[in-house]
């Protein structure tokens, strides 16, 4: 259920509604909104970026996808643009798993959303399975040994909600994505460390050479994300990439989310290492009316362009 969808929703109450390849939505459910931003893949250009609040409960849901294809709508993008909805890190558990290798024909994915649901407190949950890169493709052929996996899962009922709504509304849903992937994408590939700072949630993703190999969430309890809780999970991220023998290729951190300059300067200065705050390439027009609080749903945007499409 995570990935492409092999039929998009798009019936609602008029039938089937064909796709507009040139345009490509990206959304990220978050827990408290729909953070959503438009791509003219064609034209490099962004043609929208903003969030609709969430409450509790379907018909709140409901409301914030009626009230994003209508904010759509008014910005030129119609319904018949491609949804891609990145769930959030909140909506989301994460582990690195040992399961086989791929080459031993072991159905890993099956394997993995059944070892990430029975420690979930939501249930069943569709997963994404990230290989590390020394296996990636043909890397794994006659490995025996078990592998280590990047799993990333979401609650079926979450994933089951918005597929719901989305069809009733009459939107195209035309994949379900998770936050390490996105980010790789709104950052252009490559090997960096992307760390999402928000008031009450830190996420740390790391790619390499394009591929996720690390994303991890905590919450600082009572307080707020401070400086000293990222500069720990930065130590740690490291410490881990170091046991994956691909530390060496990071060579950016990326702040997404709600950062302030002073904490990208702060992670700079400790680190030694060219960190700044997020935004889109330069070569995007309008690339100003978003900032880093959108970067996921620009990556979820992109989905078409990576996956051979949008052009």
């Amino acid at each position: 259920m995570i990935g492409r969808l092999a039929e998009p929703v798009s019936r609602g109450d008029s039938g089937h509604v064909r796709s507009d390849a040139r345009l490509s939505i990206g959304v990220e459910y978050a827990g408290d909104r729909l953070r959503v931003v438009a791509l003219d893949l064609r034209r490099d250009a962004v043609r929208a970026g903003f969030s609709v609040p969430l409450t509790d409960g379907h018909a709140s849901l409901n409301d914030a996808v009626t009230r994003a294809s209508e904010a759509l709508e008014r910005h030129g993008v119609s319904r018949a643009a491609p949804w891609h909805v990145a769930m959030s890190m909140e909506r989301c558990a994460t582990s690195v798993l040992d399961l086989p290798p791929r080459s031993s024909g072991a159905p890993v994915e099956e394997l993995a959303a059944g070892e990430l649901s029975r420690g979930s407190p939501d249930g069943a949950v569709e997963v994404a399975v990230f290989d590390p890169p020394t296996v990636t493709g043909s890397g794994d052929v006659g490995r025996k040994g078990p592998v280590d996996y990047l799993v990333i899962g979401a609650a079926r009922e979450a994933i089951m909600g918005i597929l719901g709504v989305t069809e009733d509304i009459g939107v195209q849903l035309a994949a379900i994505d998770v936050p390490a992937a996105a980010v790789s994408r709104a950052c252009a590939g490559g090997s960096k460390l992307v760390l999402e700072v928000r008031p009450d949630l830190l996420s740390v993703h790391a790619t390499f050479q394009g591929l996720p190999v690390l994303s991890r969430s905590v919450r600082p309890g009572a307080s707020c994300v401070s400086g000293e809780l990222v500069l720990e999970e930065i130590d740690r991220a490291a410490a881990f990439l170091s046991r994956q023998r691909v530390d060496t290729g990071i060579n950016e951190i990326v702040v997404i989310g709600k950062p302030s300059a002073e904490l990208a300067e702060e992670i700079g200065a400790e680190f030694s290492i060219h960190t700044g705050i997020w935004s889109p390439a330069a070569c995007w027009s309008n690339r100003e009316i978003i900032g880093p609080d959108l970067a996921v749903a620009f990556g979820a945007a992109l989905w078409p362009a990576a996956d051979g499409g949008g052009s």
